[in-house]
């Protein structure tokens, strides 16, 4: 009996010692699987990318080839002007919207989804198409409104829920050559714009926008003895837009 107890007591210690190298080889064999798998990324839902801000490093070029009259713009009086002496550049791409009335408009008045000038720009959509792309000018009519970043943001904000899908560049209003040339354009910094230059490079840190050009300056012989430039001051800030939007 003592034999036969001391035979079976040795088989159940063989067996246990088989079962432990067997569970051992299969973490081994677990562990090491494990560790060499690829990393596999989470994935990021479509609907929380399209909600994202688009980062200030991210497309800095148009998306792909655009056709004529797919840049649409937002501003004031000279920001159509710009448009107005682009349009006059012989050998331009055509790629501005035609001009439409945004004359007496400022940041402010964009900054309200409700106001006459999204009304206009509506009907500028209807005849010319849905732009795939937008310029933002920021103009302000200091004896009216000191524009904040507020206004710029809001603004932005319109624009993006009605053109989800718009790519956006954003410039403070051109610069003149003396400050008492534009009075109304503000008084901050040396030519009066410190503010909406700030402004511009804010919301493209923040991602809101793409930097767009900084136009001018219009000196005495380019307006029309105000704000305003005159044929050679169009031709000139246009010829800018040229550069900056024919040749990204």
């Amino acid at each position: 009996m003592a034999n036969q107890f001391r035979f079976r007591s040795s088989h159940l210690a063989i067996l246990v010692i088989v079962v432990l190298i067997v569970l051992g080889g299969a973490l081994l064999y677990f562990r090491s699987n494990r560790s060499s798998a690829p990393y596999s990324p989470s994935v990021i839902p479509t609907s929380a990318l399209e909600s994202s801000p688009m980062p200030s490093n991210s497309q800095t070029t148009l998306p792909g080839t655009i056709t004529s009259n797919q840049i649409g713009y937002v501003g004031c009086s000279n920001t159509q002007l710009s448009v107005e002496g682009y349009h006059a550049v012989s050998g331009n791409k055509d790629l501005f919207w035609p001009i439409y009335n945004s004359f007496s408009e400022s940041i402010e008045r964009w900054a309200q989804n409700n106001s006459d000038a999204w009304q206009r720009f509506g009907q500028a959509e209807r005849t010319s198409g849905t732009p795939t792309v937008v310029w933002v000018q920021i103009c302000e009519q200091a004896d009216r409104h000191i524009a904040t970043y507020e206004d710029v943001k809001n603004t932005l904000s319109n624009l993006k829920q009605l053109l989800p899908h718009a790519v956006v560049y954003l410039s403070p209003i051109n610069s003149f050559s003396s400050l008492s040339l534009c009075p109304k354009i503000g008084t901050d910094g040396a030519d009066g714009r410190e503010h909406e230059i700030n402004f511009t490079d804010q919301a493209v840190r923040e991602g809101l926008a793409l930097r767009g050009p900084d136009l001018g300056p219009l000196g005495p012989g380019d307006t029309k003895g105000g704000c305003h430039p005159n044929a050679q001051g169009m031709q000139k800030i246009g010829t800018q837009l040229v550069n900056f939007f024919d040749h990204l």
